[in-house]
């Protein structure tokens, strides 16, 4: 409580008294001065947390305070194991950057609402084929939502095409894979599919935009021993399931947006080839005789291929 405090305001001084001795626990109460009461709750938040981590520090368990009993094993966490989640996230992608060419499957699942307020889910499925640095080729099918289509890039050109409808919209691309994911997100408000997951740890925002990180256990996703690794940000909480191996894969991945009432989830369990034969061919939209152009609308004029 001491060290706590002292991240605190130091002016005036923050003191602790003892308010109590209770039958289970001592009754404290931590006294300090805020200058801005309007980012009060900000600010109780960065104190409970520097509660936990200096409890942590010197292996002092939180308990509930009617606890009937101590637990076998402690509770709190070493120090050397505050960063787990965040060091394995980092090495998941880091090792993802190493590979040059891969493809990965992804069966998912959505949660969507109908008119009647009745929350759902559908199924899809997801192939992307990379070839770094500026080939990419992803196939994806949600039928229940009338969605089949493909994506070109072939480092010259992007295009999306409809399967079904054989509409078809390309616009010359930039030069690199993680270049045409801002482009096509900013410009022409399409998400490619797993992108986040792809180029995290490339945009220096991505580690501060995590509030809280942990590691909850170990697992398996269809035979592939996992750790699971759970994350909370300011409108989404999300789940990684990285292979326990010296390949360092994604196998599975949560996302609950918390900031929609019913809190939606995204769900996809991943399959990987990392050194599959690719046929260059994949990566160039040739339009069928019976396909028919259009033009991606724009949502942002000011980002262009260049930027």
């Amino acid at each position: 409580m001491l060290d706590a405090r002292e991240q605190g305001n130091a002016n005036p001084k923050p003191f602790v008294s003892q308010t109590a001795l209770s039958d289970f626990y001592v009754e404290y109460r931590l006294c300090a001065q805020v200058n801005r009461p309007d980012i009060r709750r900000i600010t109780m938040t960065t104190l409970h947390a520097n509660i936990q981590d200096v409890f942590n520090e010197f292996g002092v368990q939180i308990m509930s305070p009617h606890y009937k009993d101590d637990p076998s094993e402690k509770v709190w966490v070493p120090k050397e194991q505050w960063f787990e989640a965040i060091t394995a996230l980092e090495q998941m992608s880091s090792y993802l950057r190493t590979l040059k060419t891969y493809t990965v499957s992804s069966q998912t699942s959505l949660d969507e609402e109908l008119d009647s307020g009745q929350k759902i889910m559908v199924d899809g499925e997801t192939t992307i084929t990379v070839q770094r640095p500026d080939r990419l080729h992803i196939a994806r099918k949600i039928p229940e939502d009338d969605i089949d289509q493909q994506f070109f890039y072939d480092g010259k050109t992007f295009t999306l095409y409809g399967n079904t409808n054989k509409f078809y919209a390309s616009v010359p691309a930039p030069a690199t894979i993680g270049e045409l994911i801002d482009i096509a997100r900013d410009r022409y408000d399409i998400e490619l599919p797993l992108s986040d997951l792809f180029r995290w740890g490339m945009d220096s925002n991505d580690k501060a935009d995590i509030l809280a990180a942990s590691h909850v256990g170990t697992g398996q996703v269809n035979g592939v021993i996992c750790e699971h690794y759970a994350f909370h940000n300011a409108d989404v909480d999300w789940q990684l399931w990285i292979e326990k191996s010296a390949t360092p894969l994604p196998r599975k991945m949560v996302i609950t947006t918390t900031q929609e009432q019913k809190h939606p989830q995204f769900i996809s369990v991943m399959n990987w080839d990392i050194a599959p034969k690719i046929d260059e061919k994949l990566f160039t939209f040739v339009p069928p005789t019976d396909a028919h152009k259009i033009e991606f609308v724009v949502i942002d004029k000011s980002v262009t291929k260049g930027k």
